[in-house]
């Protein structure tokens, strides 16, 4: 009498086993997932300060072929320096990114008006629908989201004015670049930032949110660091970090 023989594996997963299997790596990538974004947020972040310190090296280098001046804000700057070669032969559209046609030879433009292509690293990669984009010829140009200190030869106040960069009382505690939401500030540039009415209004919470309200800042120095939104109107040894020309003399003399 035959003995009855074991069954054989079929080598098939039943739809028990199977479901069981989907739902572990779903919950796998369920825990991961964040931990992904992060990751991959911290490297914008990394990369965003990265193309602020580059900014930073066009700043240095127009300020060693223009008498130490700085690059002007806008198309428009008003009362150049002695020595300073104003910047007036770009697009009136692109009146509030002077600063990036001030720093044309040292990015690579090949045209000091006439360019509409502008180099990566005018643009933080963790905001790539914030980019300002003004139109030429009813045609727009991604420009950058990053902000300038509309205060360096703007046209506003006496306060205004070029600055000689060796002249800056405290280079590492004066900010001139950040990152903004400038579609929707409609420019590439950014007035004071300190306690006074209408900062709220003008720059609220939803302009900084790319970095987690955190917000990536290029000092006169040459260095970048990040503050929290909260902070960007917080005095730092008596000074704004970002109001420029409104700390009174710590500043500039």
């Amino acid at each position: 009498m035959r003995r009855p023989q074991p069954a054989c594996p079929t080598g098939k997963f039943t739809l028990i086993e199977l479901l069981v299997v989907i739902a572990i790596i779903a919950i796998l990538a369920a825990m991961l997932l964040p931990a992904l974004n992060q990751a991959r947020e911290r490297s914008k972040q990394s990369n965003c300060i990265s193309n602020q310190k580059n900014i930073g090296s066009f700043a240095i280098f127009y300020a060693n072929d223009n008498h130490d001046y700085m690059p002007p804000a806008c198309r428009d700057a008003g009362g150049p320096a002695p020595g300073h070669q104003q910047i007036l032969t770009i697009k009136s559209e692109h009146f509030s990114i002077g600063w990036i046609y001030a720093m044309g030879p040292y990015w690579g433009a090949k045209s000091t008006w006439l360019n509409t292509v502008f180099s990566k690293l005018f643009a933080c990669p963790s905001g790539m629908e914030e980019i300002y984009a003004p139109a030429i010829s009813g045609v727009a140009y991604p420009a950058t989201n990053y902000a300038y200190a509309a205060r360096l030869g703007s046209i506003y106040t006496e306060k205004d004015l070029m600055r000689k960069i060796s002249r800056c009382r405290a280079p590492s505690k004066a900010g001139y670049l950040i990152d903004l939401d400038t579609k929707q500030q409609n420019g590439g540039t950014y007035n004071a930032i300190y306690p006074y009415t209408a900062c709220d209004t003008v720059y609220p919470a939803t302009k900084f949110l790319r970095h987690g309200l955190r917000v990536n800042i290029l000092y006169a120095d040459g260095h970048a660091g990040t503050r929290s939104y909260a902070k960007l109107k917080t005095l730092e040894s008596g000074i704004y970090p970002l109001g420029w020309a409104d700390s009174g003399n710590l500043i500039w003399p």
